[in-house]
């Protein structure tokens, strides 16, 4: 637009199909008259029922306007005072989100789940800037006739404290333009006291309607783009520590070429990243967690770097842990010459087979990276083994103790003297299942890390033996192939290496 356009009463639409969605590019000019914005949905990840996240770009729409040829949205109030919410008929098909109702619905639903509710009616209004849910299937065009948002749109959003704040905050917006919006843009200028991380629901489960994964961007790092499509609505969450926070849409978020919303790296990634997928066995789709390094961010949470982790409704969920807190992104400090140890947690809908596996490893030619199970006693190098087999027998609750990223920076380290290695006992050797090494007292009085090494140079095992004088210590050396090993013992007066043979 390279200044006003009048419809003059002429039928004016934007077409949204298989092919592409029309956008208005902000140049200076608006479009006076009603127009007919179409949002065609995409059924590549499921064609069938499932629950789709939309926002509308016209104004003055009501929940009426989300049917379509083959959808009609069903509402029904009951089903937020409702104890069992599932059991409400008919069952809605369309839904807002309040994160208040976190801390007053006293129903069976999880916590996160409260949030939701049904409009009162039909006739309610789909709020400018809020996003809202459909249960609807793939292939369909919702189509939206008014006149178009435009300018400066604020939202204030809300966050409960107390009880239900591991859970609060989260805020079901939408994209208000008749073009995509550039999320980059946004979090450099439209967030106050508003994390920096946004959440796009994904249907990727045609067996299931219900079920779906939450893809997250933030800093350039996720797996969604950071042009949200026109229509598009996500959640983003009012930061920690904060009872409100308000989120400013602008023309100056808007594109003003045409914007693919595929993911794509918008620079080169410089930083040293992973990013491991947990998948299981025998599906195509699993759900990512990234650990990164960037000068600036901490060990903790930084809204700036950080997305906390959003539970996807499959139940498949991998994060890592801090301090009892869960993230999907993870930024830390610029890697350095320490160890790395970054817990994960781990969520599976059922007991069977899984795999963590590395998408990505970025910028990390001179670090080693391993993944620990501590359960099984395995220290698996991801560089020359991608992908790690496990099973779990208990899905019942998250798995916060089991597996670790270790990150071990290349060092020099001192070899402690031949005379004092030679007072370490390893035995017995050849050993079969355990092994046992026990260490002169003045060695034992400080905890020291113990790693096999196989004869490919491959660490195998790692484990951290207690400080407890000339008492020996087991080695568990269960699960291991026969061969011969070396066993690096990193004490405070150097490194003892010894020879093991397994049979």
């Amino acid at each position: 637009l390279n200044g006003n356009f009048a419809t003059n009463g002429n039928a004016f639409t934007l077409n949204s199909d298989a092919t592409g969605t029309a956008m208005v590019v902000n140049n200076g000019g608006v479009v006076n008259g009603n127009v007919t914005v179409q949002r065609y949905i995409d059924p590549s990840l499921n064609p069938n029922l499932g629950y789709r996240h939309i926002s509308t770009a016209v104004s003055g729409q009501t929940v009426s306007n989300l049917a379509t040829g083959s959808f009609s949205p069903v509402v029904n109030p009951a089903y937020n005072a409702s104890a069992q919410p599932g059991t409400t008929t008919p069952f809605p098909t369309v839904y807002g989100y309040d994160q208040s109702r976190l801390a007053t619905a006293t129903n069976n639903l999880a916590t996160f789940d409260k949030g939701w509710f049904s409009p009162s009616a039909l006739s309610d209004a789909l709020n400018v800037g809020q996003g809202y849910t459909a249960l609807i299937s793939g292939g369909q065009t919702w189509a939206f006739t008014g006149a178009l948002n435009n300018g400066t749109q604020t939202l204030t959003l809300a966050r409960n404290t107390g009880a239900t704040a591991a859970d609060a905050g989260l805020s079901l917006v939408g994209n208000p333009y008749p073009s995509p919006l550039d999320w980059r843009t946004v979090a450099s200028t439209g967030l106050s006291n508003v994390d920096g991380a946004l959440y796009v629901l994904r249907s990727n489960d045609p067996s299931n309607p219900y079920t779906g994964s939450y893809g997250v961007y933030a800093n350039n790092v996720g797996t969604i783009s950071p042009i949200l499509a026109q229509g598009q609505g996500f959640f983003v969450r009012v930061t920690q520590g904060q009872s409100s926070g308000t989120l400013t849409f602008a023309n100056s978020q808007r594109p003003t070429t045409y914007q693919a919303t595929n993911y794509a790296r918008t620079t080169a990634e410089t930083r040293p990243l992973v990013q491991l997928s947990l998948k299981a066995a025998g599906r195509s789709t699993g759900d990512d967690a990234f650990v990164y390094f960037e000068q600036g961010s901490t060990e903790g949470f930084d809204s700036k770097y950080d997305a906390r982790k959003l539970p996807n409704p499959s139940g498949l969920n991998l994060s890592t842990s801090v301090a009892g807190e869960q993230f999907s992104i993870d930024g830390r400090p610029a890697i350095g010459t320490a160890q790395r140890v970054i817990p994960l947690a781990v969520g599976v809908p059922a007991a069977g087979s899984y795999s963590l596996s590395t998408a990505q490893l970025l910028n990390l030619d001179t670090t080693p990276v391993y993944l620990r199970d501590l359960q099984a006693g395995t220290l698996t190098d991801l560089r020359l083994t991608p992908s790690y087999q496990f099973t779990v027998s208990n899905a019942s609750a998250l798995i916060t103790n089991r597996f670790e990223l270790v990150f071990s920076p290349q060092q020099a380290l001192a070899t402690a003297p031949a005379a004092l290695a030679q007072q370490v006992a390893l035995y017995p050797n050849p050993a079969t299942k355990a092994v046992f090494v026990e260490l002169p007292a003045n060695l034992g009085r400080q905890a020291v890390t113990a790693t096999l090494v196989d004869a490919l140079g491959r660490s195998v095992r790692t484990v951290s033996l207690p400080a407890q004088g000339a008492v020996a210590h087991q080695l568990n050396l269960s699960e291991l192939a026969t061969g011969v090993y070396a066993l690096r013992l990193s004490t405070s007066a150097g490194v003892v290496v010894k020879k093991l043979v397994i049979e």
